[in-house]
């Protein structure tokens, strides 16, 4: 063991000093020298070229760091490093550029590190000024000058001449500054490279989490769970560092993103302990103290969580960076233990987090400031990861066949134990006698009581109505004659079950609405419907009421329900008979609408006819010049458009109401004249409206609608047997209180008094029965006190009357509407 554990350390610093004598190559020159982008340069890493100010106190200003008289301690990138951990300061960063005089092409500049709060550039002019770019986690992804998971920013051309670029970096995170210079097509073709890595790596994720939960729903393993969970919390994690939550999961919230990280950090932290303590059985007590560790460091993750999310982010990320460095370790070491004490599956966990410590070992380096930001270390944790989830694959199939071999074992030792346990079942019988005996006596007791219940149970089997008596819980305790009578069960078939059995499955949530009334009231009475043995529903009225014990406590239920079938049908038969009344209306008033479009569309089409003709005559006889022509298909096009007006109006009448409108009684009386109006003007009858009314009334205006017109229709109807010069009809609208109030009156006579108590009965009718069914006063006084809860009412007028000194007497309909009452 400790052979093994010197080879590794001795492996892992020989690694990281490779590492470190790379990296350090990168940046070998100790003056920061001008980039130049030559016209075959595709790619320019300016990294080695920058020089970078600390400014702790965040004083500093574009104008005091470019102030050539004012020179700042500028520190090349070779001597002062590009990654800087977590740290409050403010770090300006300066290069050079010159661009080669041939070059043509769109140049980007990629800020490759998506995490930094704050980013500003600022771009010279060659004139001395500078323009300002800002982005940012902290900002909104729709302000990004080009939309892309990176900082990506289009610079000016200045092809021959060299200018000093500036930016202003500040982070609650780690600060890292890797910049790259491209040219537009090249950076094309390396996001479609990047995307087909990356959507490779997610992919491969995604699959194994799927993997994941598939094996959970069909091996019932929580490891699995643990499994799934701790892949899709490292996914989650990584969208976070490569940019890619903030620029598709929340674009618009800034605060998340610039948050979300060390949440994600714990998260991870916790889905690694949770899997890796599982899958090594640390949870058992033979681990005490590598168990401790587990929870501790968990207990570090969750509260790493919460302070990134409530608290101070700053603290927060460094404290979940340190858990995420502990993590690897931890599980290594765990691994170990679990290895030699004979799991042998430990052995693939080992490998598989071996190789990701060295990943996200690097990584924590990176983010704390002690490595610099390279290729190798940026993405060192994805590389390792890669190998990491593929040995857990192994390592779970591992486990599974050692499972299988446990379960093997527990069955020889089952059949070991069964030859003992029989042996062992002699003394039990011994002691479950004594315990029979003492239920016996407490049987006794409780037979006492029972003989109180038969007694009352006698009492309601001689009641005729239906008597079901449960406990708190809804088991059945008590059926009565009457019950079996109403619902054709015995009472050997129901006690014991549970009451729901008797009613529709629908209304379960009735039923429990209606227990919690009882529960608190005492008791409660409604209405519901019971299923018979015969699978027929019957409705019942149901009374319940609450059984207490000696001490006033609540020990069941007791329903008592009548049958009330009968009376529910004949109330569902006169429903379905007003509804075939209110469909005949609604053919009866089809039929008159078509004859009022067929007499409305009779002139324009007479016009159109003779227009048509008009022009074909003038065509053979050579007669017609173009403005002739013109003004000839001119009047035809008004007449068509009037005819598709006349349908407009006529249609809105049919459109059927499905929610209530608010509305002014006016525009619904104007909309009436609109489609009887030409009627009446045709029989030489004056309609005039007149609305007082200010209020709006919140109802089914095509209802309505429909009312209105069997009145005026009913109206004009009334001046067919005596035609009159002065035939007129007057509506009146005006407000009452709480009520508006509409008065359609005529001076037609008025209606004879012996039948005016039955003009609003069904199929009664002073008319022809070809001119009218009897129902257009029915169903416009079922519309305004049935649906629209208001009062219809007629009366007669004479000439005597203030209220109607125009008319020479006759009939006045008045609706009363409430305002405040919504149908």
């Amino acid at each position: 063991m400790n052979d093994i554990t010197f080879r590794f350390r001795a492996r892992l610093l020989l690694f990281l000093m490779t590492l470190l004598i790379l990296t350090k190559s990168t940046f070998a020159t100790d003056i920061a020298s001008t980039a130049l982008f030559g016209e075959e340069t595709r790619k320019l890493d300016l990294t080695p070229h920058i020089e970078i100010l600390v400014d702790p106190d965040h004083s500093l200003d574009l104008e005091d760091v470019s102030d050539l008289e004012k020179p700042y301690a500028f520190k090349p990138v070779s001597e002062i490093g590009n990654s800087f951990g977590f740290s409050k300061a403010v770090y300006w960063v300066r290069f050079s550029l010159e661009v080669s005089e041939s070059s043509t092409d769109t140049l980007l500049l990629e800020f490759k590190y998506p995490l930094l709060d704050d980013v500003t550039l600022f771009i010279p002019d060659g004139k001395g000024s500078f323009s300002i770019r800002k982005t940012g986690d902290a900002l909104p992804f729709s302000m990004r000058e080009i939309k892309y998971r990176n900082y990506l920013f289009e610079l000016p051309p200045h092809a021959g001449e060299r200018r000093d670029y500036y930016m202003r970096l500040e982070s609650e995170g780690s600060i890292q500054i890797p910049l790259s210079l491209w040219r537009s097509g090249p950076f094309l073709e390396h996001v479609d490279n990047a995307n087909f890595v990356l959507g490779g790596y997610y992919g491969m994720m995604m699959l194994l989490i799927l993997t994941a939960l598939m094996a959970f729903v069909k091996i019932r393993d929580r490891l699995f769970i643990y499994y799934a969970f701790y892949l899709f919390s490292f996914v989650l994690f990584q969208l976070s560092l490569n940019g890619l939550s903030y620029q598709y999961l929340w674009p618009d919230s800034p605060l998340i993103t610039s948050r979300a990280t060390a949440a994600l950090i714990g998260l991870v932290v916790l889905g690694g302990l949770l899997f890796s303590g599982s899958f090594l059985q640390i949870w058992t007590r033979r681990y005490f103290y590598i168990r401790g560790l587990f929870f501790m460091l968990m207990g570090s993750a969750v509260i790493a969580m919460f302070i990134s999310l409530f608290g101070d982010y700053a603290f927060a990320v460094k404290m979940a960076t340190i858990s995420g460095l502990l993590l690897p370790p931890l599980v290594l070491i765990a691994a170990i233990l679990s290895w030699r004490s004979g799991y042998r599956p430990a052995r693939y966990l080992l490998a598989a987090w071996g190789i990701f410590l060295i990943g996200i070992f690097i990584a924590g380096l990176l983010y704390l400031g002690f490595l610099p930001s390279t290729f190798t270390t940026t993405y060192s944790m994805q590389i390792g990861s890669t190998f990491e989830v593929l040995l857990l694959g192994y390592a779970m199939l591992a486990r599974i066949n050692s499972l299988r071999d446990e379960k093997e074992q527990a069955v020889v030792n089952a059949n070991k134990y069964l030859h003992q346990l029989n042996e062992e079942l002699e003394s039990l019988v011994d002691e479950r006698t004594k315990e029979l005996r003492e239920k016996n006596r407490q049987l006794q007791i409780d037979q006492a009581k029972q003989l109180r219940l038969a007694q009352q149970s006698q009492m309601i089997q001689q009641i005729h109505d239906s008597v079901i008596t449960t406990d708190l819980k809804g088991k059945i305790i008590s059926w009565n004659a009457g019950s079996k009578r109403l619902l054709g069960y015995t009472a050997g078939e129901m006690i014991g079950r549970d009451i729901t059995d008797i009613y529709l499955e629908e209304d379960y949530e009735s039923l429990k609405k209606n227990i919690d009334i009882l529960m608190k009231t005492g008791s409660n009475h409604t209405n519901i419907r019971l299923v018979k043995k015969s699978k027929d529903v019957l409705f019942a009225e149901l009374s319940l009421s609450i059984l207490r014990d000696e001490e006033n406590e609540p020990v069941g239920m007791i329903g008592y329900a009548q049958d009330i079938t009968q009376r529910v049908h004949a109330e569902e038969k006169v429903k379905e008979q007003e509804e075939i009344m209110i469909a005949q209306s609604r053919h009866a008033a089809m039929g008159e609408m078509i004859g009022m479009i067929a007499h409305q569309w009779r002139q324009p089409l007479t016009v159109i006819s003779m227009g048509a003709n008009n022009i074909l005559l003038g065509v053979e006889l050579q007669d017609i010049d173009d403005d002739a022509l013109k003004r000839r298909a001119q009047k035809i096009i008004d007449q068509t458009q009037h005819l598709s007006k006349t349908i407009d109006d006529f249609r809105n009448f049919f459109r059927p109401d499905k929610e209530l409108e608010e509305v002014r009684l006016e525009d619904v009386m104007k909309e009436a004249e609109k489609i009887i109006g030409k009627n009446l003007k045709n029989h030489q009858i004056t309609l005039a409206i007149k609305s007082d009314s200010t209020q709006k009334l919140k109802t089914y205006s095509r209802e309505l609608l429909q009312v209105y017109i069997n009145l005026l229709k009913n109206a004009k109807e009334a001046f067919t047997d005596d035609i009159r010069e002065d035939a007129r009809i007057d509506v009146i609208i005006s407000d009452d209180d709480d009520h508006i109030i509409t008065t359609v009156c005529d001076n037609a006579g008025g209606i004879d008094e012996a039948i005016m108590s039955k003009i609003f009965d069904p199929y009664f009718s002073t008319k022809d029965k070809q001119v009218g069914t009897g129902l257009g006063l029915y169903m416009s006084k079922t519309i305004i006190e049935k649906h629209l809860h208001g009062v219809l009412e007629v009366y007669n007028t004479t000439t005597q009357d203030k209220s109607s000194a125009e008319h020479h007497g006759g009939a006045c309909f008045k609706i009363s509407l409430p305002i405040l009452q919504s149908p």
